[in-house]
């Protein structure tokens, strides 16, 4: 499932839930902070064969650090609450970060069980993964 989130800490991006697939999609000329999320439980989430250019942040923002203040995740969570089982794989990031340049191409805070494989990262202001 895909779903639009508009009203969520006033991002744009749409936000994966279980489970979700995207592939072969282009991700352009966008202006929140990251083009596509994943958190609240994701699990299952691959994104592959897709770009991700001219963007005024990130590319893919996984989890849940850095949501302005958010606390870590209790250690305890059960496996069903937990942003787990991504895969990112053979995407091409590029002319990424225009206005927001502390986000990354590709972000991943606090998940389980994540792969990130073969993708392509150029043209960026800040690092590539974090």
């Amino acid at each position: 499932m895909l779903q639009l989130d508009l009203e969520r800490n006033g991002s744009d991006w749409p936000v994966c839930f279980v489970p979700c697939s995207v592939d072969s999609c282009t991700f352009s000329h966008l202006g929140g902070v990251y083009a596509l999320g994943a958190d609240g439980a994701s699990q299952s989430i691959i994104i592959s064969n897709s770009t991700f250019f001219d963007l005024s942040g990130g590319g893919v923002k996984l989890g849940k650090s850095g949501e302005r203040g958010a606390a870590p995740p209790d250690p305890a969570t059960p496996v069903a609450q937990q942003d787990r089982g991504y895969l990112v794989q053979d995407n091409h990031f590029y002319s990424n970060t225009q206005e927001y340049s502390s986000a990354n191409p590709i972000f991943v805070g606090y998940v389980a069980d994540t792969l990130l494989v073969h993708n392509t990262i150029h043209d960026t202001r800040y690092s590539g993964i974090w």
